[in-house]
């Protein structure tokens, strides 16, 4: 069952083209996250009228960037590091606040892949804005300062791949880099540079190859024994988590024989002494939660087909 599942990525998972082809080089010594961070609650603090008014206006509205968020957000793109979840560098979590609230929620990684993280939809909506105003200094005529941000949404993309702390970080991330990618492709082509259009072909070709990768991953999470294998020897403790999800379910609904389910209680049990706190804590409670509600025994199902 391993053979069939193929190579089996365990380390880290890059692009095959630096991203520095297209964007300018990295020299920040401090931490991009904080900067982030800071963006994000400045903006979605803003945005709480606009909720407000969503009961009045049929149509969704949110509020524009302001230059100081736009700042932060260079100012994050310009750091070489990015850890929304470091305790080495952080001594206390960084805290997104949420609205209506407010209430704050730390940056923990997860460990329940099921769970809600409230900063994914408000980090896309300001990367989206960041966009906007982007092309909004294009058609003023500050093409230099237009550029800089469609530069700056690819590197938050790249940033929050460096140490993902869920895989909605992961997907996002990708996400990011590609909408970047997209405004500088159309951004080349209206100012007629071809060199700076073909080194984004260039490196979107191997975000492809890379995104084609992480699904190929994610899919073979479905077969128990390259779970098993992940979650044993992955270098990043967010596909252990997952891989650890894919097992449980795959206890829950009873898709495999014996010898399988009796391998990933195994597997399962050994991770509660795992070196690694988010593994423990991501198998302890999966542990403890219920079967997921569609486990239906296959047994039961023939029973109600009438066979």
């Amino acid at each position: 069952m391993l053979a069939e599942a193929g190579s089996i990525e365990t380390g880290r998972m890059t692009t095959d083209v630096p991203v520095e082809t297209v964007l300018p080089a990295a020299t920040g010594t401090g931490n991009a996250a904080t900067y982030y961070v800071e963006a994000l609650n400045s903006w979605d603090a803003r945005r709480l009228p606009y909720l407000k008014n969503r009961m009045l206006n049929p149509f969704a509205d949110e509020p524009p960037l302001l230059p100081s968020d736009l700042t932060l957000l260079v100012m994050g793109a310009a750091q070489k590091e990015c850890d929304f979840y470091s305790r080495k560098k952080l001594p206390e979590p960084l805290i997104f606040v949420q609205y209506p609230g407010p209430k704050p929620w730390p940056f923990e990684p997860a460990s329940d892949p099921y769970a809600m993280r409230p900063y994914i939809n408000i980090l896309r909506l300001v990367a989206q804005g960041a966009l906007n105003a982007g092309k909004k200094l294009e058609r003023g005529g500050k093409p230099a300062d237009a550029e800089r941000l469609y530069q700056v949404v690819t590197r938050l993309g790249c940033h929050l791949n460096d140490n993902p702390g869920s895989i909605l970080d992961v997907q996002l991330g990708i996400e990011l880099e590609q909408k970047g990618l997209h405004y500088l492709d159309v951004f080349y082509r209206l100012t007629r540079n071809p060199e700076r259009q073909r080194a984004v072909w260039r490196y979107g070709d191997s975000l492809t190859r890379h995104t084609s990768a992480v699904q190929r991953k994610f899919t073979q999470l479905g077969n128990p024994e390259a779970a098993i294998y992940v979650l044993q020897h992955d270098s990043k403790s967010v596909w252990r988590v997952q891989a650890a999800s894919a097992l449980a379910l795959a206890l829950d609904v009873d898709s495999d024989g014996w010898l399988e389910g009796r391998a990933i209680r195994h597997a399962l049990g050994s991770a509660r002494s795992d070196p690694n706190p988010e593994v423990r804590q991501a198998v302890q409670l999966l542990a403890s939660r219920a079967p997921t509600p569609s486990a239906v025994p296959a047994e039961k199902v023939l029973q109600d087909a009438g066979h």
